[in-house]
């Protein structure tokens, strides 16, 4: 139970966790009608069984059905993971996440071409698809719209420090 709930007194952790809600999707294949808070590592940000961005607890779930390449950046993170720790790559992915949401890059700073237009177009694609979803999860939908771009910048940044 503490490893299930860290909350509860767990002493050790291997990964950083996140307090989220486990995917409505595969709880509905169970028969669970009401959300369950559960802590997954920290780097576990979708179910790709499923195609749900699982937002921070208490926050709808993003559908990413019509963002694929979400999913597969995803899938990518768990390839930088055998190489790098997940506390690691969240913070190369941070940097780079906050680099993608400034309005311009750094003087002398290289970035990779057009990355605003592209998480943008992203974020109207999941606006779109889930047009349920108010203010509340802004930063939820820009997050995972900046997602792909983060990875790859990150990944890039991790590649160049083992070199």
């Amino acid at each position: 139970m503490a490893r299930a709930l860290p909350a509860l007194g767990a002493r050790y952790l291997p990964d950083p966790v996140r307090a989220t809600t486990a995917c409505r999707k595969c709880l509905a294949i169970r028969g669970i009608c009401q959300p369950v808070p559960v802590h997954r590592p920290a780097c576990h940000l979708i179910c790709s069984r499923h195609g749900q961005w699982l937002s921070a607890a208490g926050l709808r779930q993003l559908d990413l059905t019509e963002s694929p390449e979400i999913v597969i950046a995803y899938q990518r993170s768990h390839k930088l993971l055998r190489s790098c720790t997940p506390q690691r790559l969240m913070i190369a992915h941070l940097a780079a996440e906050r680099t993608l949401r400034e309005p311009g890059p750094p003087v002398g700073a290289p970035r990779p071409a057009r990355p605003s237009q592209r998480w943008r177009h992203r974020l109207r694609q999941l606006k779109t698809t889930n047009p349920h979803l108010g203010d509340p999860l802004q930063d939820e939908l820009i997050h995972a719209a900046i997602y792909p771009d983060a990875l790859e910048q990150a990944a890039a940044a991790i590649t160049a420090q083992h070199s």
